[in-house]
């Protein structure tokens, strides 16, 4: 989205990264002989969301969703991949003002390790890389076009060495997730591949204390149904957050598992 002539163009990445950190909706920006804030409060989420972009360096997804190939949705190994068909705004991506409240309210410490099931372009993962530097952040993103985006946006901000991306099936039998203490899934895949998913977190994990945010904007029944899932604590719907759950990996014994 950046262009020569955007006034983000000179800005140094501390300086663009700035706008992720937690409690911040501001930038200092460099004039000729002066520095002026400017408040980026009173956006609505949407001009927030594509403000940020533009100062992240991101190019426009809608142009990057239009070129795809194809218009249908990606064949998964369990189905058609609802979650990868194009998208004419920002490829399902998170609102960086939910990712912010709920990480803040997550618990999570830096130096964590974290799993974001479904990427997209990487918004939460440019917000775990800013204000989680220690973390081991690994993203999985089935549309590879998405996927690019997010490594040459995560290597253009200096993050590659904590925040990785791979273009990934993980409803694939021979995909394997990896130990984690946080798993992040974002209101996308139907009840097969959750379910799917999430028995593949539970039966390949070692890590008894996980947790996984579950970002819905509908019913949390699909996760609440799980056998493998314990409901901790939930961040109720208001009209410009749609809702968030934190679950625990209950502790049943491998012979328990269907």
């Amino acid at each position: 989205m950046q262009t020569e002539e955007d006034e983000f163009h000179n800005l140094s990445i501390n300086e663009r990264i700035s706008v992720l950190l937690f409690n911040n909706e501001s930038l200092l920006l460099r004039r000729e002989d002066y520095f002026e804030e400017v408040d980026f409060s009173t956006l609505t989420d949407r001009e927030f969301n594509r403000l940020v972009d533009e100062i992240l360096g991101y190019r426009n997804f809608a142009n990057i969703e239009h070129s795809r190939s194809s218009s249908k949705a990606i064949a998964s190994s369990i189905g058609s991949a609802k979650w990868s068909k194009k998208s004419s705004s920002d490829g399902f991506s998170s609102s960086y003002r939910d990712i912010k409240t709920i990480l803040q309210a997550s618990g999570m410490k830096d130096g964590d390790t974290f799993v974001d099931i479904g990427s997209s372009y990487g918004r939460v993962g440019c917000v775990v890389g800013t204000n989680f530097p220690s973390t081991q952040f690994t993203g999985y993103e089935i549309v590879r076009e998405r996927c690019i985006e997010a490594q040459r946006i995560t290597k253009f901000l200096q993050m590659d060495d904590n925040v990785q991306y791979f273009p990934e099936d993980v409803t694939a039998d021979n995909f394997v997730v990896p130990d984690a203490d946080w798993y992040f899934i974002y209101d996308s895949f139907d009840d097969q591949a959750l379910d799917h998913i999430v028995k593949k977190i539970y039966q390949t994990g070692t890590n008894r204390t996980a947790r996984l945010i579950a970002k819905y904007t509908g019913s949390h029944r699909k996760y609440s149904d799980s056998p493998y899932l314990e409901l901790i604590s939930s961040m109720k719907r208001t009209s410009d957050f749609g809702g968030c759950w934190f679950y625990r990996l209950k502790q049943i014994s491998q012979g328990d598992i269907v």
